[in-house]
């Protein structure tokens, strides 16, 4: 990584809306049983790619609060063909990963209009989002793959209550 900068959340409202449509759309999901836990549902939603794995669905109040991370990369354009399939394989076994994982009630990764990803992790607890640090794939990911794949990384630390997601702190990474 070449640069991390911490910024005000307020700056990122567009980012909180995409992370609030994603919360939303959860909790249908989860009002609606579809399965057992750890089933990855796959739709479109707007008209856009939408991937959704709930492993905790117990857990997934509407009320909250709950921890939530949101990622958004902005996708490096002259990425070489390996370099994009490895960032898919990694993708696929991150979300196997997390399906497993403690402290972790769901991931939505959503297509965005412009080709970008954006990612809405709820975590049981702040906890969680320390734990999966460690995990040797996601410590791959952040270290051999991201860099290759996005000119920039945005991520968000926010809570959910309610229906209403807040930031409470971003870092931009730029590559």
């Amino acid at each position: 990584m070449n640069s991390v900068t911490l910024e005000r959340p307020a700056l990122h409202e567009s980012d909180r809306q995409i992370m609030e449509t994603l919360a939303h759309r959860l909790q249908q999901l989860v009002a609606t049983p579809s399965g057992p836990p750890g089933k990855r549902l796959f739709e479109r939603l707007s008209g856009r790619t939408h991937t959704v794995l709930i492993s905790q669905p117990q857990h997934l109040t509407p009320e909250g609060p709950l921890p939530v991370v949101g990622f958004f990369g902005q996708k490096n354009p002259w990425v070489s063909p390996e370099d994009h399939r490895a960032l898919w394989e990694i993708d696929e076994q991150l979300l196997d990963e997390v399906s497993r994982f403690p402290g972790i009630l769901s991931v939505s990764c959503w297509e965005l209009d412009d080709g970008n990803y954006a990612n809405l992790v709820v975590l049981g607890n702040r906890e969680a989002a320390e734990h999966w640090r460690t995990s040797p794939t996601h410590q791959r990911a952040v270290r051999d793959i991201a860099p290759k794949n996005y000119l920039s990384i945005r991520i968000h630390q926010g809570q959910l209550a309610h229906g209403q997601v807040t930031l409470l702190a971003t870092k931009n990474f730029t590559f």
